[in-house]
């Protein structure tokens, strides 16, 4: 669900013109709020006990935050206990199967392909050695997939590469205390080392996927435990080369500072971390692909090795846990002030069927929609999902073939979705949103016939795709085309 963060507004006016009496809004924002961009809230909840160094991940077919594992350092306790908070409350899980033993700096990601966690790696209690094995969860039962390789490592980071569909890991720490310099990739069935040049201050480096940008983002790390130099150095990996970046503003140097991917602010937010001298740090930060940005927000203590991911269900930054001096059992959430995290995607539909755009925004307050055709407003008085986050065009005709778009607007301003491309699919005679072999069979009948006003022709002639009045060899090389592509969005 979204919040309101403040009931007072100051209304500044429009950004733009009125087109067809609805605001045609071309700026980012139209009325300020005193919380805009919003702060960390605290979630006094009960929940996991007291620890750092757990993982956290977003398990998108659920639509739940998963928690699993962490570590008491004081005491050498590690944790296997595996729990989900949906937005408002924790509630502990208890798993079929054999759980994963108890585990702390572990790696996790969620694989929505196959709607599965992976988990890999850790520290085992009073830090013993690390694990070399491989877990996954796939919301009823812990599964133990492999305990060969990669070499056992903890306090590495890992992430889903939406690209490629495939889980990365990078860094971590060897037995010897030193940081591994590899990527590798786990597929669902093998781990693939793909590279052995990798940053070398891996241990503890802040690591996720933007999915925007279709890049693997490293920040930060040291090359070892223990009071050494930590660094503040950007990586991005794109499967295939390492880049580093050079920003005109960085964050200090720092490690075991988590980091997750905003798409609704379509940037990294790195939070807190163990900064020099092992000085902990507070502040939180956005990277953008461009610079790192501070925000001017409050929120956890200076703590190192909290949990944190996003949210996509209630469009928040999640954080849980850490070291802030003593082990901490608090739930904080940063909301995304406002933005668009799934696009309208284009659709192809036959004459007479219905045409379905789906947006999927977040921000603070109630979000308001309105779509648009080729940047015209949409009147939702005629057609009222025009005002809603799903536009629905019925009884799709040519005339309906244009760009489609949406202005969003919330507490904290307005955005404009990118733009989908809506188009008659003229060779799906049957409406069933593919061109296949039924639609072949019609085809042929009516090449057959030819002429289109021959009485034996279906009516209105569908089978004439270049509108010349004849179906024949060009009608076919059109057809054909169609029929290759199959599905008609």
């Amino acid at each position: 669900m979204l919040r309101k963060s403040v009931a007072s507004r100051t209304v500044l006016g429009f950004c733009g013109a009125r087109l067809g009496g609805v605001a045609a809004v071309t700026c980012t924002s139209m009325i300020a709020f005193a919380q805009c961009p919003p702060n960390w809230i605290h979630r006094d909840l009960a929940g996991p006990s007291a620890r750092e160094d757990a993982r956290m991940v977003y398990d998108s077919t659920s639509q739940t935050v998963i928690l699993f594992g962490g570590a008491n350092y004081a005491t050498g306790e590690r944790f296997n206990d595996t729990w989900a908070w949906n937005g408002f409350a924790w509630n502990e899980r208890f798993p079929g199967g054999t759980l994963p033993p108890a585990r702390g700096g572990h790696g996790m990601a969620f694989d929505p392909v196959r709607s599965r966690v992976v988990l890999y790696g850790g520290n085992l209690p009073n830090n013993t050695t690390d694990y070399t094995d491989t877990w996954e969860y796939d919301g009823s039962a812990w599964t133990k997939i492999t305990d060969t390789v990669p070499a056992r490592r903890n306090s590495h980071g890992m992430a889903f590469d939406s690209n490629r569909n495939v889980v990365v890991m990078v860094g971590g720490q060897t037995n010897l205390n030193q940081a591994y310099r590899e990527a590798w990739t786990w597929d669902g069935s093998v781990w693939f080392r793909e590279s052995t040049a990798a940053p070398a201050n891996g241990y503890g480096a802040s690591f996720d996927y933007d999915r925007s940008r279709k890049a693997s983002v490293f920040f930060g790390g040291s090359n070892t435990i223990g009071n050494v130099a930590r660094f503040n150095a950007t990586w991005e990996w794109n499967g295939l080369a390492w880049t580093q970046r050079n920003p005109a503003n960085s964050p200090s140097v720092r490690r075991l500072a988590p980091m997750a991917f905003d798409p609704a602010r379509d940037a990294m937010v790195l939070f807190g971390g163990d900064g020099a001298n092992g000085v902990l740090l507070p502040d939180t930060w956005t990277w953008n692909g461009t610079n790192w940005t501070q925000l001017a927000v409050s929120g956890p203590s200076a703590r190192r090795g909290a949990a944190m991911v996003y949210d996509e269900a209630h469009g928040e930054i999640v954080v849980f846990g850490g070291f802030d001096g003593a082990l901490r059992a608090d739930t904080w959430v940063l909301p995304s002030p406002l933005g668009i995290i799934r696009q309208p995607a284009n659709y192809g539909v036959c004459k007479g069927g219905a045409a379905f755009f789906k947006v999927q925004a977040v921000g603070v307050g109630n979000l308001t929609y309105q779509w648009r055709k080729n940047t015209e407003p949409v009147d939702p008085v005629i057609n009222p999902s025009a005002a809603n986050s799903t536009f629905v065009i019925y009884e799709a005709q040519p005339s309906d073939e244009a760009s489609y778009d949406v202005v969003v607007t919330g507490d904290c301003g307005s955005v404009i979705s990118s733009p989908a491309t809506f188009s008659i699919c003229r060779a799906d005679f049957t409406c069933d949103g593919a061109v296949d072999d039924v639609d072949f069979v019609f085809f042929v009948f009516a090449y057959n016939v030819l002429v289109c006003e021959d009485p034996s022709m279906p009516p209105e002639c569908p089978s004439d795709l270049n509108g010349d009045a004849f179906v024949d060899d060009a009608d076919f090389v059109v057809f054909i085309q169609a029929y290759n592509t199959l599905v008609c969005s």
